[in-house]
């Protein structure tokens, strides 16, 4: 019995760094197309590109533990609050942004 999905990937975790992404706008219907299961996404690494902010749409990924977005271009907090609805997340790099130039912006 062959795949189910064609020839979409079983995988969860996916690798977006040095790509010059200026944002993530479109992410879940990328997954739609390339994994099998993108609810089931639980590590995402888009570093070292030009994202200025952290568009909703990471948020349609419930299971997403680890993220990372260092070497990026963001400059808000409020960017970094809208990840408060990813339940499980547990590992979050930010460093290389303008962000960690802020004092306590790690509380």
């Amino acid at each position: 019995q062959g795949p189910k999905h064609g020839s979409r990937l079983n995988a969860n975790s996916v690798r977006l760094c040095n790509n010059h992404l200026i944002s993530l706008n479109g992410l879940d219907k990328a997954m739609f197309h390339v994994l099998d299961d993108p609810q089931e996404l639980v590590w995402l690494d888009a570093s070292c590109n030009q994202i200025q902010s952290i568009d909703d749409v990471i948020t349609s990924f419930p299971n997403l533990q680890v993220l990372y977005l260092h070497g990026n271009q963001i400059w808000h907090l409020s960017e970094v609050l809208k990840l408060q609805k990813l339940p499980h997340l547990r590992k979050l790099t930010l460093h290389g942004n303008q962000i960690a130039e802020q004092k306590n912006y790690k509380l």
